[in-house]
């Protein structure tokens, strides 16, 4: 099974549009012939973009078929159907009205695509948030599509990184994904969380919790976002390199973007930085490399991969985490 979790868009910061535009992408790069759309999230919809066939409205799949779970009748024509389930601020309807029909829980516990958006995405973990328009917030179940995950879409924007922390803890799951608007996160189901790929430019985060003891002192989450210091030091690779015209390759270059704008890295991206740092501790001994006025080709490219605060970064990753 792929999931691809989307993480909203905010109306109010014009990522509707843009949001909708990436899910229609991914929608055509999979060749489906078939979406089901899953809409109980969202059935008094606030603002205009979200009311009535916003789907039709924005998504263009002509050589689709598009059927929607409000009507019992799509559900029966479903023969394999890629699986949308779209957000809103009614998690415990969303839930309820799935769970109530078997067919069209069958339908999401055997499709072999499933994208979710927003609390569509929140749903698919083993516990989820509710709603705004639930009441008294609280967690509950979720549909187990994800074992041991609890997610929180809207991440940077509303904030949510300590609330999810808690969360994790809260419900005691291993990990805890945060996921920007216009943003997603995709990955085989049985690859997860050491294979993934991402859609679009904001934030992902994958914390990770030690649940051999959960007591407050043995708790400890790892983030894939690049640390403030390595950040720092990639951008100062990338004026060095501009200003000398030398140090470091194309790769080096891209990832030292990546870690300048503090973009969420993907497992094997840092296992590369491991490799790098470990291939490239001779160029240290090299003349110039600690030399500020004339600063050697290696010393360049180390900071462009995020120089020693990359490393340790990098190397504590890839060795408590990542390495088999």
């Amino acid at each position: 099974m792929k999931v691809i979790l989307f993480g909203g868009a905010e109306t109010s910061l014009n990522q509707f549009k843009p949001e909708l535009k990436l899910i229609e992408q991914t929608i055509k790069r999979l060749r489906v012939k078939q979406v089901l759309h899953i809409p109980f999230g969202r059935t008094n919809a606030s603002e205009v973009e979200w009311s009535g066939d916003w789907f039709n409205r924005n998504i263009s799949l002509p050589k689709v078929k598009y059927l929607n779970a409000n009507n019992e009748a799509d559900i029966a024509k479903a023969e394999s159907p890629l699986i949308f389930i779209s957000g809103g601020s009614e998690h415990i309807n969303l839930i309820n009205k799935i769970n109530s029909n078997s067919k069209l829980l069958k339908l999401i516990k055997n499709a072999k695509y499933i994208i979710g958006e927003s609390a569509g995405s929140m749903i698919l973990g083993e516990y989820q948030r509710t709603g705004k328009l639930d009441g008294k917030r609280k967690i509950i179940k979720g549909l187990n599509i994800i074992k041991d995950t609890i997610i929180e879409p809207h991440y940077s924007e509303r904030k949510s990184q300590a609330l999810l922390t808690r969360e994790m803890k809260k419900v005691k799951v291993k990990y805890g994904i945060g996921i920007d608007c216009a943003t997603a996160l995709e990955f085989n189901l049985k690859e997860f969380p050491k294979k993934y790929k991402l859609i679009g430019n904001g934030t992902v985060e994958i914390k990770k919790i030690n649940t051999l003891n959960m007591n407050k002192k043995s708790t400890k989450t790892i983030s894939l976002v690049p640390p403030i210091d390595a950040s720092r030091a990639a951008a100062i690779g990338l004026v060095l390199h501009d200003q000398f015209k030398r140090g470091g390759t194309a790769v080096g270059l891209a990832r030292a973007r990546d870690l300048k704008n503090r973009r969420t890295l993907t497992p094997e991206t840092i296992k590369r930085m491991y490799l790098y740092f470990a291939r490239h501790e001779v160029d240290k001994k090299g003349k110039n490399f600690y030399n500020k006025q004339r600063p050697s080709n290696g010393y360049i490219a180390w900071l462009l991969w995020g120089g020693e605060p990359g490393k340790i970064w990098a190397t504590n990753l890839y060795k408590n985490y990542f390495k088999k």
